[in-house]
């Protein structure tokens, strides 16, 4: 999993309060934003479940939404804008046109959101970062694939993506095929439909699983594998005991 960590300081305002993010991604599930304090349990947060986009605010007690877009059609790789402002105890979450949107209302007391002192994360959190105290809030906190263009968490700055503090698995700039979907690299594993696609070829093997909900079904392919390592290297995946193995062979005698 990757991330980028990106420290700008930035005072969030109760009225006119806004986040833009423009992203093209394939996995239907994964962190596209998130900035809270890990002593007061404050954040806000943007990810991607089963497809639709979701975000998160906690202002501390019983003041904590969630609203989520309507369509679950954003893991098809295409550039979408998504749109969150907050005003007071509204907030509203638009994806691309008027055509998905959504509002919810904040409860209870608590109006002020406390991180202007807080970290950025992209794309997922680094090992080792501490969820315990937004370990009730139920969010996906990896898995993201795809692209992150621009990051914009107030009306005024746009976060450095691209001279981050801190960074995992990120590669600079993203390629679109034909100008519309992301084009992804070879050495991609992404989860998307109980399936296992093979593609040989004579640059590196690339191997796609496809999985819902992480319901592995592997040994239904055994066949296809078969047939592949008669004549070629491979890259094998599957599940023993639990424990997620993997199997790199040059030739079929591995």
């Amino acid at each position: 999993d990757g991330f980028a960590q990106i420290h700008l300081p930035s005072t969030e305002r109760p009225s006119g309060a806004q986040i833009t993010v423009i992203l093209s991604a394939y996995s239907p599930n994964g962190l596209i934003y998130f900035r809270g304090n890990q002593e007061n349990g404050d954040f806000v947060c943007l990810e991607l479940r089963e497809g639709h986009v979701v975000f998160r605010i906690n202002l501390g007690d019983d003041s904590y939404a969630l609203v989520k877009s309507k369509k679950s059609s954003y893991a098809d790789g295409r550039s979408h804008t998504v749109r969150v402002i907050r005003n007071y105890d509204k907030i509203h979450l638009q994806v691309d046109d008027e055509s998905d949107r959504n509002s919810a209302t904040i409860p209870g007391e608590n109006a002020k959101l406390n991180i202007n002192g807080d970290d950025h994360f992209v794309g997922g959190i680094p090992p080792g970062f501490n969820t315990t105290a937004f370990r009730n809030f139920d969010i996906h906190w990896n898995e993201f694939f795809g692209c992150i263009q621009s990051v914009r968490p107030s009306q005024v700055a746009e976060l450095d993506l691209d001279n981050p503090i801190r960074s995992q698995r990120k590669l600079r700039g993203c390629t679109f095929r034909n100008g519309e979907r992301l084009e992804p690299t070879d050495r991609v594993v992404s989860f998307n439909r109980p399936d296992l696609h093979l593609h040989s070829a004579q640059r590196p093997l690339m191997l796609h699983c496809y999985s819902s909900r992480a319901n592995w079904k592997l040994s239904e392919d055994v066949e296809k594998l078969e047939i592949l390592l008669e004549r070629l290297g491979y890259l094998a995946f599957y599940l023993y005991r639990g424990y997620l193995v993997v199997h790199l062979g040059t030739d079929s005698s591995q």
